[in-house]
C-alpha cells in the first residue's frame, strides 16, 4: 500500500473518532442541560423535546453507516447534521427557559461614562 494512502486514511480515522467523542459528549450535556433545566422550571415539553432530540442524534449517529448505503447515504450524514444545528438553538431556548437571568447576561453590569 502507498505510504501516502496510508497515512491519509489515519487521519481520517482520527478525525472520525474525535467527531464521534464531541458528539457524544454534546449529546450528554444536551440531557444533562435539559435535566437541569426541568428541575429550575424549565416547561416540560421544551425539556422532553430536547431529550427526544438528543436520543434521535446519538441513535442516527450510531446507525447512519448503515442505513441508506450506496450513492444516497449523504441524505442521512445531512438529516444527522441538521438535526445536531436544530438542537443547538434548542439548548439555547431551554437554558433560558429554565430560570435564572431569563435571557439577561449574568455578572456584573458595566456602565459606561
Amino acid at each position: 500500500m502507498n505510504r501516502s494512502l496510508m497515512v491519509v486514511r489515519s487521519i481520517t480515522g482520527v478525525l472520525w473518532l474525535a467527531q464521534l467523542a464531541l458528539g457524544i459528549v454534546f449529546v450528554v450535556a444536551l440531557i444533562v442541560l435539559a435535566v437541569l433545566s426541568a428541575r429550575a422550571g424549565a416547561p416540560t415539553p421544551l425539556v422532553v423535546t430536547t431529550i427526544v432530540l438528543a436520543a434521535v442524534i446519538l441513535a442516527l449517529g450510531y446507525a447512519q453507516v448503515q442505513i441508506l448505503p450506496g450513492p444516497y447515504h449523504w441524505t442521512v450524514r445531512v438529516a444527522h447534521l441538521l438535526l445536531g444545528l436544530i438542537a443547538m438553538p434548542l439548548a439555547g431556548r431551554l437554558s433560558m427557559a429554565g430560570g435564572g437571568s431569563h435571557g439577561r447576561a449574568s455578572g456584573p453590569v458595566l456602565h459606561a461614562g
